[in-house]
């Protein structure tokens, strides 16, 4: 792992702050360490030869034309009541929910 992907004790609290967690003071070392591992590791993906891979075609029917696409159809399910049978209260077939805004 190169200096330059090493995951300082500084990036992780920028990183939690910015993702909105919470870390205590004591995990910063072990996540620091455990971030740095997980770049490590994508560094090693970098030295796989990939020169003589095909590049992967997207499955759509225009690549794979023998592909039977189901036809697009816009439908509810018809399992409204199965739906509502769980639902604390119901009025004129639907969910009755509590008043968020006055």
């Amino acid at each position: 792992m190169t200096k330059q992907n090493t995951i300082s004790p500084e990036t992780v609290l920028k990183i939690s702050k910015l993702a909105c967690i919470s870390i205590q003071k004591e995990e910063i070392t072990h996540l620091s360490k455990e971030l740095s591992s997980i770049l490590s590791w994508i560094e090693q993906l970098d030295l796989v030869p990939t020169d003589h891979v095909d590049p992967f075609l997207n499955p759509t029917a225009q690549n794979f034309p023998t592909i039977e696409l189901r036809p697009d159809i816009i439908a509810d399910g018809n399992i409204r009541p199965e739906i509502l049978k769980n639902a604390p209260e119901v009025a004129l077939d639907m969910f009755v929910v509590p008043r968020v805004i006055d």
